[in-house]
């Protein structure tokens, strides 16, 4: 398995932080497999929409919208930086 980054808070869904984050979108549209990564002690998918929800109220759209806006711009944000090398 992957070292993981150490990101301070962290995503939502791990119970480590009150603003979602690209994981939290990505576990929403079910990239992530809720199942693998919470297992039976972290209710990460209800914590990750819980603060998408909050997101996506402030921008008038869906959770899923929301998640896949997420997506989309950080996609589109990290090809424009491979680019730009």
């Amino acid at each position: 398995m992957a070292q993981e980054l150490g990101a301070k808070p962290g995503p939502a869904c791990y119970g480590f932080g009150r603003t979602a984050l690209l994981h939290d979108a990505d576990l929403l549209l079910g990239y992530l497999d809720k199942d693998y990564f919470a297992g039976e002690d972290a209710p990460a998918y209800r914590q990750a929409t819980k603060h998408k929800d909050r997101l996506a109220e402030k921008l008038g759209m869906s959770v899923e919208d929301t998640a896949a806006a997420c997506t989309t711009s950080s996609t589109q944000h990290a090809r424009e930086c491979a680019r730009s090398r």
